[in-house]
């Protein structure tokens, strides 16, 4: 049926494809489409970013796992683990074998203290 003439295609917009309304008893009408995986994912990932939530995540790559922060305690131990990161960093630095992963490692956790500030100011 979608590669068919019936049903309407019209270029990939998360923001409408979540607000569109579909029929459960019949095939769908309209089908979003997207010039590139790549493109969906971009477009996907900005539109999600506009979306407010009373809470922060953090991506943990250590247990490869995304963390809530909505309580304090969640608040503190990211503020410990941004402060073992950064003074990780000098001893890396001092190498110049480990630059790159010293750079890295700085880019890690100034992402990290962004995402504490945010996580700060919704808890306010």
């Amino acid at each position: 049926y979608c590669l068919t003439d019936k049903p309407e295609k019209r270029g990939f917009d998360p923001d409408k494809i979540a607000s569109t309304k579909y029929p459960i008893t019949e095939f769908q009408p309209v089908y979003y489409v997207a010039d590139s995986f790549a493109d969906a994912k971009d477009k996907v990932s900005q539109w999600a970013a506009t979306i407010q939530r009373p809470f922060s995540v953090r991506y943990n790559p250590y247990t490869q796992s995304i963390e809530v922060l909505q309580r304090k305690s969640h608040v503190l131990t990211l503020a410990r683990d941004i402060k073992s990161n950064f003074l990780f960093l000098p001893s890396l630095a001092l190498s110049e074998r480990y630059m790159d992963e010293a750079v890295r490692t700085l880019l890690f956790v100034i992402g990290e203290v962004a995402t504490l500030v945010d996580a700060l100011v919704k808890m306010k």
